[in-house]
């Protein structure tokens, strides 16, 4: 009630209709919310049955007696004055509901919380309710004009609102909004190494992302633009079901085989409803073999010979659709299908641990985090936690004191379960990693925990490139660049790229006869080749890798050595070899005859030695003309016949020697 005023014909405050009404029930209430609902902020009544909207009040406002006579639909209330002076009881209206709708708040990012704004011009909110369209659960009753919401699914997706107000009249907004997916988790793989003016490729793999816009920067002034498709999105797990009563033991691994990933790809959030708060863990098993001599192979999802290639063996039954001869598999349902009756052909169930394919799984990923209260809640995976998995790996829990709802596996997969509390392998982990053994049996869990995992699929582009002619030495760093409406700035990977240039040319300066314990100063000449390295092999039982072009060596025993240098980097490779002779000096040579005199006629004797030399060479110049010589190898002694006589004169007799290393001469 806001008081009773004059209504005069020269100041007419109250004279809107206000629509049809039943003048013998009219009451304040009924005139206000007929005046409301037309905009009007106030109601006047007079004349004890007569209705009015009006805007603005201009009169004064006169002693409430003067608005004496009362409501025909409720006597508690006055209606204005029963005759002239006309004089009107003024009510305020209800503020009506007016200009609701969502406020747009541009694209928004998958996985984590957003605020979306809510608009409301006039009235008064006893409750909004509403859902955004992405398989996550609906909002509401709130009061507050906003809601975060955590978008499971990337594109264009519905958001409703409906609110009601404190009169019982409600209103609802619909808006489309767009998500999408952060990029993130990228990969560039390139050649470490390439050759100059050969093309080659690099791959850009990308873990989470939509509506890219990539390109990779080669680092030589090109820049190319990659197109990718928008990583896929996938769930495994169920929320979905009536809830039991069924409670697994506290400080338990829980294996769920049924839920596992049907290809590579990277978890990004948790869905889940909790039964308690408290820590907890999403773990990441995959199959394994307990022979060291054989790997697990996702493809065939079986045991192989390590070292073959698992690409190479058949598709495995777990990947196949075999439906056999009385059913067909239907595409659109993703079942089979019986040819008869066109019903669906249920999965076969596990319900105990012999039928599982695998007893042996590895921990090859642990996300641990904390359910905040009972509920329904979203839990994103942290950037630092993203990890890309391989298709067969299968899902488990560890609920260390948190807890989730159980819901009703009649006629679906149960879940296998072990006691945690005394096992000192699976408390250390974090560093050593942890195998559930094929020797043990778990528990059986009649049940399924509400859970449910989404992951991305990733997606990868390749590009070609040729780098023009390199120097001896180029590096490139090549940087690769993502992004979308929700990655600002960019996305980026690095990866450096070495251009070599092929050796050839190779050759190496050394003498040819070397004295022993000699140092001895092997050098590569010029050559063309990047960054090589050089492996001598010296022909005595010793080597040496180094870089340098210039190496020292020594050889303490005479003899010929066959050297042998290797040149090579990441792109080639070139051998050459070269001979060196490794000999003692002369030294003490001697010389002397048998004789002082020699008679004519009469052989002469000449004795000579050394006491070191190896691969010697003798000549002995008698003096008369004769010159002999002896040549490595040799053996045996000089006696020379001369014929030659010069009597009363001196003969001089001159032998000379000579190796690789050393030469001299005596007389005699």
């Amino acid at each position: 009630y806001y008081g009773c005023y004059p209504e005069t014909p020269e100041s007419r405050q109250f004279g809107a209709n206000p629509g049809n009404y039943n003048p013998a029930t009219i009451n304040p209430t009924h005139c206000e919310n007929l005046c409301g609902n037309r905009g009007y902020p106030y109601a006047g009544l007079t004349a004890g049955k007569v209705c009015l909207c009006g805007r603005v009040i201009t009169q004064g406002a006169v002693a409430d007696p003067l608005c004496s006579q009362p409501c025909p639909g409720d006597t508690s209330h006055t209606c204005g004055s029963p005759t002239q002076p006309w004089y009107v009881s003024v009510y305020s209206t209800p503020t009506i509901l007016t200009g609701f709708g969502i406020l747009q708040p541009g694209v928004i990012e998958t996985y984590f919380d957003t605020t979306v704004h809510l608009n409301l011009t006039s009235g008064e909110v006893a409750e909004i309710n509403g859902q955004f369209y992405d398989g996550g659960p609906k909002f509401g009753p709130i009061t507050d004009l906003f809601t975060a919401v955590s978008p499971r699914k990337p594109g264009l997706v519905p958001f409703e609102a409906q609110i009601r107000d404190t009169w019982n009249v409600s209103a609802s907004a619909v808006a489309v909004i767009k998500v999408e997916n952060r990029v993130r988790l990228l990969d560039l793989t390139c050649p470490d190494t390439i050759i100059a003016e050969v093309r080659f490729d690099c791959y850009l793999t990308v873990g989470v992302g939509t509506n890219m816009a990539a390109s990779i920067d080669m680092g030589d002034g090109t820049v190319i633009p990659i197109r990718l498709p928008d990583t896929q999105g996938f769930t495994t797990g169920s929320l979905i079901g009536p809830e039991v009563a069924v409670n697994s033991p506290a400080n338990t691994l829980i294996l769920m085989p049924e839920h596992f990933l049907k290809s590579n790809g990277t978890i990004v959030g948790i869905d889940y409803i909790a039964a308690s708060a408290g820590d907890i863990s999403l773990q990441i098993y995959r199959p394994s073999c307990a022979d060291p001599t054989l790997s697990f192979c996702h493809n065939s999802y079986s045991c192989m010979p390590s070292g073959e290639s698992c690409m190479a063996q058949p598709r495995g039954i777990k990947w196949r659709h075999a439906c056999g001869t009385t059913a067909i598999y239907n595409l659109a349902r993703r079942k089979c299908v019986d040819r008869t009756t066109n019903q669906i052909i249920p999965d076969p169930i596990t319900q105990n641990w012999a039928s599982v394919e695998f007893h042996r799984y590895d921990l090859v990923k642990e996300i641990e985090f904390t359910i905040p209260n009972m509920g329904r809640h979203f839990f994103a995976v942290p950037d630092e936690e993203l990890f890309t998995l391989t298709a067969g790996d299968v899902l488990a829990i560890h609920e260390s004191s948190g807890r989730l709802k159980l819901l009703d596996a009649t006629s679906k997969n149960y879940e296998f379960y072990w006691d945690m509390s005394g096992d000192s392998n699976f408390a250390s982990r974090s560093t050593s990693g942890y195998v559930i053994s094929d020797s043990s049996t778990p528990s059986v869990l009649s049940a399924q925990h509400a859970l449910q995992v989404y992951y991305t699929r990733p997606v990868r582009g390749k590009i070609r490139h040729t780098y023009a002619a390199a120097t001896n030495l180029d590096h490139y760093n090549v940087t690769a660049s993502v992004s979308n409406n929700v990655t600002i700035p960019a996305a980026t990977v690095e990866k450096t790229i070495n251009v070599q240039v092929p050796i050839t040319g190779l050759d190496v300066l050394l003498p040819q006869y070397v004295p022993t314990n000699a140092t001895i100063q092997f050098n590569v000449t010029d050559h063309v080749g990047s960054e090589p390295v050089y492996t001598w092999v010296y022909g005595d039982g010793e080597m040496n890798v180094t870089s340098s072009k210039s190496v020292e060596k020594t050889y303490t025993v005479a003899g010929v050595y066959t050297v042998t240098l290797s040149a090579h980097n990441e792109i080639s490779s070139q051998t050459i070899e070269r001979v060196i002779v490794i000999q003692d000096l002369i030294l003490n040579f001697t010389v002397e005859m048998e004789t002082m005199a020699t008679v004519y006629t009469k052989p002469t004797t000449i004795n000579f030695s050394i006491l070191q030399g190896t691969n010697v060479s003798y000549t002995c110049n008698m003096g008369d003309g004769h010159v002999y010589t002896f040549d490595f190898p040799f053996s045996g002694y000089l006696s020379n016949d001369t014929d030659k006589i010069i009597n009363g004169t001196n003969i001089t007799e001159t032998v000379y020697f000579m190796n690789g290393t050393s030469n001299g001469k005596l007389r005699q």
